[in-house]
């Protein structure tokens, strides 16, 4: 009887470090998935210079546009901008004339965006 405390305490211990494993291998595959999209892609895009720390336009899924090129465009009403920020962030501050589409809410709301011309989506 004096080994059953101590074996379940043993049991639970390595049961713990399983799971902590299982969490961090699952995790290490989240950050290096890649991210697929299910959006259109605008052909003819043309592509911001972007940070090192963000994918590379080459490989990025959709392709980006320069803030300059987003302003003229926005002023000639070429496109349609989404803001996919939470409401909070929304509320706080966003660019004049976008609308509020939070991005868990995207895939939902595709049927009911303009189909006359390009999307922009941001976010921070």
């Amino acid at each position: 009887m004096s080994n059953s405390p101590r074996n379940a305490y043993l049991v639970m211990a390595v049961g713990g470090i399983l799971i902590l494993g299982l969490v961090g291998w699952a995790l290490m595959r989240s950050f290096n998935a890649p991210i697929e999209s299910r959006l259109p892609v605008v052909p003819g895009a043309t592509a911001a210079p972007v940070p090192e720390h963000v994918q590379d336009p080459e490989h990025a899924a959709v392709p980006r546009i320069s803030v300059d090129d987003l302003h003229q465009k926005l002023a000639r009403n070429e496109v349609t901008l989404i803001d996919v920020r939470d409401a909070d962030s929304f509320r706080a501050l966003h660019i004049a004339g976008a609308a509020h589409i939070p991005m868990a809410a995207i895939e939902g709301q595709v049927q009911y965006l303009p189909k006359d011309k390009p999307i922009v989506t941001y976010c921070t």
